[in-house]
């Protein structure tokens, strides 16, 4: 049963739901673009469950600890590790993490791990969870070069993120960091202006038509199996428009950033999403390559850019893959 298609199917009857009120493109129209200097915001807002693009680095018996995890061991405390800086960065004043423990940071050589202390048994998945681990990393990402673990990495003791991460990995944490200092990922995400797009599919694809007036005035409950073939007509129309869109934006931005990526849709109406990773340098020339876009965009796509943030995207897998 496609009940995603059935849902697509009855909201194109209509073609009245309104993402946003309604707001005529006026003659000279300004671009669709939300900008965001972000601090504390995830590049995409995850579940609970987990959390999307966050690198996964690890060493060691570095572990992963899921929702009801618990240590064994409850007289001591177990050390949250939130990522990997340069051992002569500064922590902003106060700064707290997961459970509210101070952060700090843990040096060996050039290298420094940021990390907090928590207590051994319980869980970790919270909302707050994500959002004290999520504040550390942007609060470092805006001073420094941060590579990110993922959500929820916990080693046993400070020392144990020396001997079980930092002196193993050494030369590759130092060769990332200095292959990434001086950048920082902007994120950006395309969404659909649902009424625009669907006149276009309706427009472009006669079956849709077809079955669209041949459904027009019956209730919801009648011709189920033409709803859900409307459905997935409509879905194989976005999925061929989403594409092209895709590959317009990385056309677009891509030559203003060293490195750049697709992402999957987080939803139907996702018409592209990317992280780029760009240079201190290169940053208002890319800000100003996503207005054009928008500009050209407008009325039919809105935009929405987040960063700068951590390079949650373009941290490779240390030699051998992630451990824990």
């Amino acid at each position: 049963m496609n009940t995603t298609g059935a849902a697509f199917g009855t909201r194109l009857l209509g073609l009245t739901r309104r993402v946003r009120p309604a707001a005529a493109v006026a003659a000279a129209p300004t671009p669709d673009v939300a900008c965001a200097s972000v601090t504390g915001v995830p590049a995409r807002a995850p579940g609970l469950a987990g959390v999307p693009h966050f690198a996964a680095l690890g060493g060691g018996r570095v572990v992963t600890t899921p929702r009801d995890a618990e240590v064994e061991r409850s007289d001591t405390r177990v050390c949250y590790v939130y990522g990997v800086v340069p051992a002569s960065t500064r922590l902003p004043q106060g700064l707290l993490g997961t459970g509210g423990g101070r952060v700090r940071l843990v040096r060996y050589g050039d290298l420094a791990g940021v990390i907090s202390e928590i207590p051994p048994a319980g869980a970790l998945g919270t909302r707050e969870d994500l959002l004290a681990h999520e504040n550390v990393v942007a609060s470092l990402a805006t001073r420094t070069t941060m590579l990110p673990l993922r959500f929820s990495a916990v080693v046993t003791t400070a020392s144990g993120v020396v001997e079980e991460m930092l002196k193993p990995y050494y030369d590759w944490f130092t060769g990332v960091l200095a292959d990434l200092e001086g950048r920082a990922e902007f994120t950006v995400s395309a969404t659909y202006v649902q009424d625009t797009v669907l006149r276009e599919v309706l427009a472009e694809e006669p079956e849709v038509m077809r079955l669209r007036e041949s459904l027009r005035g019956l209730p919801e409950t009648a011709a189920y199996y033409d709803r859900v073939r409307l459905g997935e007509l409509i879905i194989q129309a976005l999925d061929a428009k989403r594409e092209v869109d895709t590959e317009e934006l990385m056309q677009t931005l891509s030559p203003h950033a060293v490195a750049a990526t697709p992402r999957p849709p987080v939803d139907e109406d996702t018409a592209a999403d990317a992280a780029f990773l760009v240079s201190e340098d290169d940053q208002t020339s890319f800000r100003k390559a996503v207005d054009e876009l928008g500009y050209r965009w407008a009325g039919r796509i809105r935009l929405r850019v987040l960063g700068p943030l951590a390079p949650y995207d373009f941290v490779p897998s240390p030699p051998g893959g992630p451990v824990g």
